[in-house]
């Protein structure tokens, strides 16, 4: 199977993107269920106006200045630049969601979008489990691949004294919140201004990703990839712009995900902000970089449907369709098909040596063509078929249940 490279992550000739194994992480997990107690003590024990301003102030300037542009949009993808001063400041408000440090940020954000970069992404990477499973694997595990690729942080970043440190005490990073939330307003403040605030944004990062693998509207898609992004319409203000991914897996490199009329994205205005007082320059727009392999415009919003299937939509429309078995999709020989989006992938069955017979488990799928297609069904449990065979477009399948 070939497997391609990223900015940071290099696969050789013994990497293997898909067999690998889910373990619990003790540190992260019990660091979270710390978090959550000390939120519902904050509920419970302390409630107050004073505390909830708190938690909404800090939570908006960690989630927006902090992850949303320092972490995401400028650390990982270099979107926009600032001098060094205030990129660190950024940083460190992002340190402070209680996630990981720099590097561990970076580590967990690129090797999740080198494998959904593949032709096969496990379902941990893709977030192709069950909404509980995969919360649990998201938060409290990690997925380690017993041959994986080679990553590697740039020098500018892996050798700064300060991001080094950050990353080695990311977890006392809070102390300096802390300390000045106890001053203020004694145990109370510091239960809704550091443990509410990491056990909501932890919980919020997870199932926006969640659902942004899952459903929603999209702009484009990007052909040849088994994961495409959603956006998640309504969460705009509430994520800073972070719900609108179908638009970052199309353009990765752009500051601005809220790309089309209606689409909020607070980040961006905090970005554009920084500009106008001069703070911020290079910024980088969805159209100023060459668009990457098999980006495809989509005319009409994507959506799940779970009865039947539904005919084709005009011309780049989306065919959403209900397939009660195990399959898989053998090949496409029509040059027009964009793309075919695996949705609610349980697992791959079997992990085969090779990737001539990769089944999935999975319960719809979504065939985006730049010409209408009449009808693709699925006539029973053990055999699928195309009633327009001029569509090219065939099926192989593994008697079994459906999903």
């Amino acid at each position: 199977m070939y497997l391609h490279a990223t900015d940071r992550v290099f696969p050789n000739s013994q990497t293997n993107a898909v067999k690998g194994n889910i373990y619990w992480d003790a540190r992260k997990s019990i660091w979270l269920f710390a978090m959550i107690a000390g939120g519902i003590a904050a509920i419970i024990f302390t409630p107050n106006w004073g505390g909830v301003m708190v938690f909404f102030i800090t939570t908006a300037i960690t989630i927006c200045a902090g992850h949303s542009v320092g972490m995401h949009r400028l650390l990982i993808h270099k979107s926009f630049q600032t001098p060094k001063w205030l990129e660190y400041i950024l940083v460190w408000l992002g340190t402070l969601v209680g996630m990981a440090g720099p590097f561990g940020i970076i580590r967990a954000h690129d090797m999740r979008d080198w494998h959904q970069r593949q032709s096969i992404c496990p379902p941990h990477p893709s977030h192709g489990a069950s909404f509980w499973r995969d919360a649990w694997w998201q938060m409290h595990c990690r997925f380690d691949l017993d041959n994986p690729p080679h990553f590697e942080i740039e020098p500018e970043i892996a050798n700064d004294r300060l991001y080094r440190w950050m990353e080695r005490h990311w977890m006392a990073q809070q102390l300096a919140v802390a300390v000045p939330l106890y001053l203020l307003g004694g145990i109370g403040f510091v239960l809704w201004g550091v443990c509410l605030r990491v056990a909501i944004s932890l919980n919020g990062h997870w199932i926006i990703g969640h659902f942004a693998h899952k459903d929603g509207h999209q702009g484009w898609i990007v052909r040849g990839l088994s994961v495409q992004g959603f956006n998640l319409r309504g969460f705009g203000l509430i994520t800073f712009g972070e719900s609108w991914h179908s638009n970052h897996h199309a353009f990765p490199h752009s500051a601005k995900l809220g790309i089309e009329k209606g689409q909020l994205d607070p980040g961006f205005w905090f970005i554009k902000l920084l500009e106008s007082v001069g703070l911020a320059d290079r910024i980088l727009g969805p159209f100023d970089l060459p668009e990457r392999d098999g980006l495809t415009r989509v005319s009409a919003p994507v959506r799940s449907y779970r009865s039947r299937p539904q005919r084709a939509c005009s011309p780049l429309g989306t065919f959403p369709l209900e397939i009660p078995c195990r399959a898989m999709v053998a090949e496409f020989p029509r040059d027009d098909v964009a793309a075919v989006v695996i949705q609610d992938r349980a697992e791959i069955i079997p992990s085969p040596a090779d990737d001539s017979e990769i089944k999935y488990r999975f319960s719809s799928v979504y065939l985006a063509a730049s010409s209408p297609v009449d009808s693709v069904s699925c006539s029973s449990a053990d055999s699928m078929r195309s009633s327009r065979r001029a569509s090219g477009i065939r099926f192989q399948t593994d008697p079994g249940r459906g999903e």
